[in-house]
Parts: structure tokens; C-alpha cells; sequence
């Protein structure tokens, strides 16, 4: 029998009064949970897809496609009520660290817009068809 939301503890947001009260209720073993879940449990589960799928792109630039993506990114224009990262935090970032800063600066969808269309701009082809395949493809599953 579930007794709990299926996702880990720490997606589960203060916010969230499903989930706060999803632990209190015992539901029927052939209830399926994931079609009761609101779209703020979802969520986090998205943005754990969005940001492992966002730093699998990056980790497979080469180093020097690397340097050219965080020029581009720091000289693209971008939509109004968001900031351009600032130069000096790229200099630095690694895959990972750029990763984290894509999605701080931006949220979840625009982040990967902002990939999509840099990485066009550096002639990244196969990485922007891959990285649109796979957020396209988990999508429909949602």
C-alpha cells in the first residue's frame, strides 16, 4: 500500500498541500498515483530531468566549443525580465557550474531555449537535435 508521494523527499515543496497531506492517506494498491499528482509536484521532477539533460549537452562540447558557448551566451539577447549571466561567473564554470547558472538565471523552459539557440550559433547541430529530442520526447511522457 502507498503511503507516501513517490518522489524523494527533498522535490517535495513547503508549498505543496497534495503532498503534505498525500503522506496522511493510505490510497488502494491499484490506484495509479502518478495521475493525482498536481503539476507543482511534477515540477521538480522536470527540472531534475531539465538539468541532468542540460549537463549531459555541455558535457559534450569539446573544450574549445566550451569557450565559444559561453561567449555566445554572454552576448545573445534575451528576453525581457531576464539578465544576461555575468562574464566573470563564465569565465569560470565548468559543465556543471554553467549548468546550475543556466538555471538560475533562467527558469527550466527558457533555459533550454537559450541552450537551443546557442548552441545553433556555435554549429552544434547534433547536440541542439539531440537536446530538443530528448526534452520533446519527455514532454509527451508527462
Amino acid at each position: 500500500m502507498l503511503t507516501s508521494c513517490p518522489l524523494p523527499p527533498a522535490s517535495i515543496t513547503q508549498s505543496c498541500w497534495f503532498c503534505s497531506r498525500l503522506r496522511l492517506f493510505p490510497f488502494l494498491p491499484n490506484f495509479d498515483i502518478s495521475s493525482a499528482l498536481p503539476f507543482c509536484c511534477r515540477r521538480s521532477t522536470v527540472a531534475k530531468t531539465t538539468h541532468s539533460r542540460l549537463l549531459g549537452t555541455l558535457e559534450n562540447l569539446a573544450n574549445y566549443n566550451l569557450r565559444k558557448f559561453k561567449y555566445y551566451l554572454n552576448s545573445l539577447p534575451i528576453k525581457e525580465g531576464y539578465s544576461n549571466i555575468p562574464r566573470g561567473r563564465l569565465e569560470k564554470a565548468d559543465p556543471m557550474d554553467l549548468t546550475q547558472l543556466l538555471l538560475g538565471y533562467y527558469n527550466e523552459h527558457y533555459a533550454v531555449e537559450v541552450v537551443l539557440t546557442v548552441l545553433k550559433s556555435i554549429n552544434q547541430r547534433d547536440l541542439e537535435r539531440n537536446l530538443l529530442n530528448s526534452v520533446l520526447q519527455y514532454t509527451n511522457i508527462l
